[in-house]
């Protein structure tokens, strides 16, 4: 059996083109006889507006790459957020000899907000309680685990200021979707198509 890299190539961007080639070599590789046929949206005769159309074991699907959404302030704020604890908590890691491992939403702000200095100031204070105690610190604005090792320090990123995991997935896929849903997706309603969406974070 081919590989989907061998079937025909469309002009779409580099990560609609990657993202829809995971797909087809998932499909295939599960047992699917999967064909691109082209990039509707690249068409001006085309009425569908997605990415790509794909012959599925015989039935045509409308597929639609879906992006996480990029949350902007990101970056800076977590660039605060290792400037305020990365030395701290390696130093706390140290006296106490143990591993910490953070998981935590970085605090936005906008331009003309004050950094959120109290946050931090909380973060370390809890950091250095839960390294003397040796335990877990699980408060839901930031959670703190602690075992024995040697001194090491991990932080971990949320992207909502919730630790569920359903609440990240929600963050991130919330405004693309009801986009789709709204503005993309009806032409392949109309015309009585199946849709995919395959979905990869990024900007």
């Amino acid at each position: 059996m081919s590989t989907f890299e061998d079937h025909p190539r469309n002009k779409r961007r580099p990560f609609e083109q990657g993202a829809l080639d995971d797909l087809g070599n998932e499909l295939s590789r599960r047992g699917r006889n999967c064909e691109d046929l082209g990039c509707p949206e690249l068409d001006p005769q085309d009425p569908l507006q997605v990415d790509g159309k794909f012959n599925i074991d015989g039935r045509q699907w409308a597929i639609e790459h879906c992006r996480i959404a990029y949350d902007q302030e990101m970056v800076s704020a977590e660039r605060y957020a290792k400037k305020e604890l990365a030395a701290p908590l390696k130093a706390i890691a140290a006296e106490f000899e143990v591993v910490l491992s953070l998981g935590f939403y970085p605090r936005r702000r906008g331009r003309r907000e004050p950094p959120p200095v109290d946050f931090y100031d909380d973060v370390r204070k809890r950091a250095r309680v839960a390294a003397k105690s040796g335990r877990n610190d699980l408060e839901k604005r930031c959670q703190i685990y602690v075992r024995s090792g040697p001194p090491a320090v991990s932080m971990g990123f949320l992207t909502a200021d919730n630790p569920l995991v359903a609440s990240q997935l929600k963050n991130g896929l919330k405004d693309p979707l009801a986009h789709k849903r709204d503005r993309q997706l009806p032409p392949a309603k109309e015309l009585g198509l199946a849709v995919l969406l395959p979905s990869r974070p990024g900007p």
